[in-house]
């Protein structure tokens, strides 16, 4: 055997250990200097996404407001249109002659040409007896020119209401 003293054998034991820790300072040097790096680039990775979400979050939040004003016109426009045709209803409602009106106007008229249709009646037989004179006749010819310019004048109206009416409804379009 080799002739070791305890002095030689503890050098290289030290030197052993010495070489062994360096060794280790680098492995754990370099392992820390790995972590960190991963850490950086994780926290870069990190930081890349949440600034994208972010941007994707907001073009979203603008293209949601966008749509929203989108909508609040169009439903502004279709109120806007409904409100105009209950304005026309209305004006309707207004000018146009109610039924009931209309009923008892056209009653009334028929009455008066019922009183006049008798009244020439009268007339007619009064002439056919005799008994009536040619004064007779002539007022019978005026009370039918009165009774026909009557009917003229209220059929001209009617029609002059309608057309009026017509015109006016065409014009709020």
């Amino acid at each position: 055997m080799s002739s070791w003293t305890t002095d030689q054998i503890r050098e290289l034991i030290e030197s052993v250990n010495v070489e062994r820790d360096r060794r280790y300072d680098q492995r754990f040097d370099y392992i820390e200097q790995k972590i960190d790096n991963g850490f950086a680039t994780a926290k870069e990775a990190v930081a890349s996404a949440l600034t994208a979400a972010k941007e994707a979050v907001a073009a979203e939040a603008k293209s949601a407001k966008e749509a929203i004003t989108k909508q609040e016109i169009a439903t502004e426009k279709r109120f806007e249109s409904v409100n105009e045709f209950r304005s026309q209803l209305k004006d309707q409602q207004v000018t146009l002659l109610p039924r009931a009106e209309a009923d008892g106007r056209f009653s009334q008229l028929r009455d008066l040409v019922d009183k006049q249709d008798s009244r020439i009646g009268i007339l007619e037989r009064s002439e056919s007896r005799g008994a009536g004179s040619e004064s007779a006749a002539q007022l019978a010819r005026q009370n039918a020119a009165r009774i026909t310019a009557l009917m003229v004048t209220i059929a001209l109206s009617v029609l002059g209401l309608t057309v009026g009416l017509i015109y006016f409804l065409a014009g709020k379009h």
